[in-house]
């Protein structure tokens, strides 16, 4: 347990190291603005399903989802948490624009940053834990997320654009169909042992799985050149990025670790030492790229949002880590 925290820096670094190559090309002009998007929007629309599907495929059972049921309703409580917090913090440092400060500071990076770092820590039970959350957490996006963002209560508006997230419809086909279906016998038999049905079921899952494993480099590269593609100073937005990058960055993580621990030492609630340490994993993590995405579409202040968008990806390389470490030290029970 010690060394997990650099487990976490590795994965940051390796991650970072990626996102700046892609700030590279967009400054080399390799990658324009416009080739950006549409990969964007390629690994949003295939890619990532494909990744979810084959995954929900080969790590849920009908078993597991009997003890699993409550992680996308907690990955709903992380972003009603993230922008709790936000909100109050708004009050307290007196912001100007409340609704994109609370957009900000709620809206981490809930699955391309810390997937492969839950991975690496617990395996595939892990990646089965950051996909769960997936669920619950685009419900709150596209919601809650997008009724502060535009200064508005939810509406059923709102809700209708959860039918048109394919990894968000990916997550769900994938579940419901591993929990009356399994693959794993056909993956792990001999592929000239397979009749002509399973080869094809087999082949169609392979390429769907070839075609997830570009999701995570593919995001990093574009999230890259969309930091990269900024021209704008500073100075001028300093107070409000230093308030949303010690927020995000700091403060809800670490709130986020309090409440977990009155949670189970003070009231008695037993809660899976794996889930919580993902938890305060995914509350740690930067604002999310397509924050200002949403800024732009929906009346938020895009340009605030970038420069968080960069200033919490950059100093997220230590602060992860470092939030990791101290979390790792609590005597949860």
């Amino acid at each position: 347990m010690d060394n997990n925290w650099l487990i976490v820096l590795s994965g940051i670094i390796s991650m970072l190291l990626v996102i700046l190559l892609g700030m590279l090309v967009r400054k080399k002009n390799i990658l324009s603005d416009e080739t950006a998007t549409k990969v964007s929007h390629f690994v949003v629309d295939y890619c990532m399903p494909a990744m979810v599907l084959t995954f929900m495929l080969s790590n849920v059972t009908r078993e597991s989802m009997k003890t699993d049921w409550y992680l996308p309703l907690l990955g709903a409580v992380l972003i009603l948490f993230g922008f709790l917090v936000g909100y109050l913090l708004s009050l307290a440092f007196r912001v100007k624009e409340k609704s994109t400060h609370t957009f900000l500071v709620g809206m981490g990076n809930w699955v391309y940053l810390p997937l492969p770092i839950a991975i690496a820590l617990y395996g595939e039970a892990g990646g089965r834990v950051v996909l769960l959350f997936n669920v619950g957490a685009q419900v709150m996006l596209w919601s809650v997320g997008v009724a502060i963002i535009k200064r508005e209560r939810p509406s059923l508006k709102t809700f209708a654009e959860l039918g048109k997230n394919n990894g968000l419809i990916a997550t769900i086909f994938g579940i419901a169909l591993a929990c009356f279906w399994s693959i794993t016998p056909i993956l792990k038999t001999n592929f000239a042992e397979l009749s002509i049905p399973f080869m094809a079921i087999r082949t169609v899952y392979t390429s769907l799985d070839m075609l997830g494993m570009l999701t995570i480099p593919l995001t990093l590269v574009v999230s890259g050149a969309q930091i990269g593609a900024l021209n704008v100073s500073i100075s001028r937005y300093l107070r409000p990025i230093i308030e949303i990058v010690s927020a995000k960055l700091l403060i809800v993580p670490l709130f986020g670790a309090c409440a977990f621990y009155l949670l189970t030492s003070f009231c008695g609630i037993h809660i899976d030492h794996m889930v919580m340490m993902l938890s305060i994993l995914i509350l740690s993590m930067p604002t999310a790229v397509s924050c200002s995405l949403f800024a732009e579409r929906f009346g938020g202040n895009s340009i605030i949002a970038a420069l968080a968008i960069l200033y919490t990806t950059l100093l997220s390389c230590v602060s992860v880590p470092f939030i990791f470490y101290l979390a790792e030290h609590v005597p949860f029970k």
